[in-house]
C-alpha cells in the first residue's frame, strides 16, 4: 500500500478507508515525488519570482528533430526558428477546425514558409527572409544536397 500512487489509491478505493491524516500524508509524499520530478526536468521551484513561462532549453537538435518541437539553430551569427511537426501535429493542425465546436484547442506552431520533410517521416518548418538561406540552414544540419526546401505552404 506504501508503494501506490493516489490515484491508484482512488481507483482501488482504499483512499475511503484512511482516515484524515493518512490521506494528507499520501498528498504531501504525491506532491514531493511531483516537485521532484520537476526539479530533474529543470523547471524547479521558483515560486513568485518565475514570470515566464518554461521553455526546455536542455533538449538538443537531434531530440527535437526525432521527436518533434520548436528549436533556435545559430550559424554565423544568426538565429533561425525551427519548428517540427510529427504526423500527430499534422494531423491535429488538418482537423483543426472540427474541434472548434467542442472547444478544444491545442497549443501547435503553425509552421514555417520553409519546409523539408525529413527521415523520420516529421516535417522541419524553418524560417528564414529567402529560399537560399533556408536551404544554407538544411544543409548546414544534414549535410549539402541531402533534402532540398520547399517553399509551398503545408
Amino acid at each position: 500500500m506504501n508503494n501506490l500512487t493516489l490515484q491508484q489509491m482512488e481507483k482501488l478505493g482504499i483512499s475511503k478507508w484512511m482516515n484524515e491524516k493518512e490521506r494528507e500524508k499520501v498528498i504531501e509524499k504525491a506532491l514531493e515525488e511531483q516537485l521532484a520530478s520537476l526539479d530533474t526536468q529543470g523547471v524547479g521551484n521558483k515560486g513568485a519570482e518565475q514570470t515566464k513561462p518554461h521553455t526546455p532549453t536542455s533538449l538538443t537538435l537531434e531530440e527535437v528533430l526525432v521527436s518533434g518541437g520548436l528549436f533556435t539553430y545559430v550559424i554565423n551569427n544568426k538565429k533561425y526558428k525551427l519548428n517540427v511537426l510529427t504526423k500527430d501535429d499534422m494531423n491535429l493542425l488538418d482537423n483543426s477546425s472540427n474541434y472548434l465546436e467542442d472547444g478544444v484547442e491545442y497549443d501547435i506552431v503553425k509552421p514555417f514558409r520553409y519546409s523539408i520533410r525529413n527521415s523520420h517521416d516529421n516535417y522541419v518548418t524553418l524560417q528564414s527572409k529567402t529560399y537560399e538561406e533556408a536551404q544554407k540552414v538544411v544543409d548546414s544540419i544534414y549535410g549539402d544536397g541531402v533534402f532540398l526546401v520547399s517553399a509551398s505552404k503545408l
